[in-house]
């Protein structure tokens, strides 16, 4: 074997190394940290550089007015919370609506040959179950969901 050969072996085993660090993280997070479904609103289906995606925005709960458009995240009861932060860097960048705390925008990626999820029919909404990471770092969306009016989440197959 030569000495690019095996130069090229190295830079391989390297890039693997780095992919499957990156994809065990990500593991550890979802199995670590809680996980909420989040009502959302779809921003925009389709990217020429990144592929097909759904981009949403998730709302969370709100307990208390959010300075500085910054807080805190948690879950609680399976429910998305945003709580004021004291310390502006330790809080998720968002903004204050009327019905809570928005966050995004979130990019959930889809194959080809499934529908637009975020085409609904009127009265149903969509929602996201993310994963609820700790500190400044923005949920992790994992799926996707429809609710009827008045209905249980169902969801979307990946």
């Amino acid at each position: 074997m030569g000495p690019r050969r095996q130069r090229a072996l190295i830079l391989a085993a390297i890039q693997l190394g780095l992919v499957l660090s990156l994809a065990g993280k990500m593991m550890w997070d979802r199995a670590m940290n809680p996980r909420v479904w989040a009502r959302t609103a779809p921003v925009d289906p389709m990217s020429v550089f990144r592929g097909r995606y759904v981009q949403v925005s998730v709302l969370a709960r709100k307990e208390g007015p959010i300075g500085m458009n910054q807080a805190q995240l948690f879950a609680h009861n399976g429910e998305l919370v945003a709580r004021p932060t004291a310390v502006a860097w330790l809080g998720v960048q968002g903004r204050e609506t009327q019905d809570g705390f928005s966050v995004g925008p979130l990019a959930y990626f889809i194959p080809e040959n499934v529908p637009d999820p975020s085409r609904l029919q009127p009265g149903q909404e969509l929602w996201a179950e993310v994963t609820v990471l700790p500190g400044w770092a923005k949920p992790r969306p994992i799926r996707l969901g429809i609710r009827e009016p008045g209905g249980a989440i169902r969801p979307l197959a990946p």
